[in-house]
């Protein structure tokens, strides 16, 4: 599979992300898999697998929407929108957090490191802490 192809399939497992087709999802990952984003650090395909079954469990609906890519051989960089809705964040309520994803491949996945705000995706939407955080940032900002 070329580099193309491959990360076009990632983007539509992304944009319709459930537990139904993670296992689909999983098969463009290289087995020893490295994983990071703000929160975690992950080692093997096993172990994001776990890692996204948990996430899923937890979350109503956990969506990508694209916007730009750079594909190179071997790498990508890929700036993405996700909407999520979790019980406990927001009430409930559609989260939107802006992000990007870069990539490093032969065949499969072999590195995936995710950026976005933790803040924008946490703490800003709890109880007592989210009024705190906004306070924060809009203070930061001054």
């Amino acid at each position: 599979m070329n580099e193309t192809m491959l990360i076009e399939q990632l983007q539509t497992h992304y944009q319709r992300l459930s537990q139904d087709n993670l296992g689909e999802l999983m098969t463009l990952y290289d087995k020893q898999v490295e994983f990071c984003d703000p929160l975690h650090q992950i080692h093997g395909k096993s172990a994001l697998e776990a890692y996204f079954r948990q996430l899923l469990k937890h979350t109503r609906q956990c969506l990508f929407t694209f916007h730009d890519s750079c594909i190179n051989t071997h790498q990508a960089q890929l700036s993405w929108t996700m909407t999520f809705n979790h019980p406990r964040l927001a009430g409930g309520q559609p989260i939107e957090l802006a992000g990007c994803s870069w990539l490093h491949f032969n065949q499969t996945i072999t590195w995936h490191r995710d950026y976005f705000d933790v803040s924008a995706m946490l703490h800003d939407h709890l109880p007592l802490v989210g009024g705190v955080s906004r306070w924060l940032k809009k203070r930061a900002g001054q």
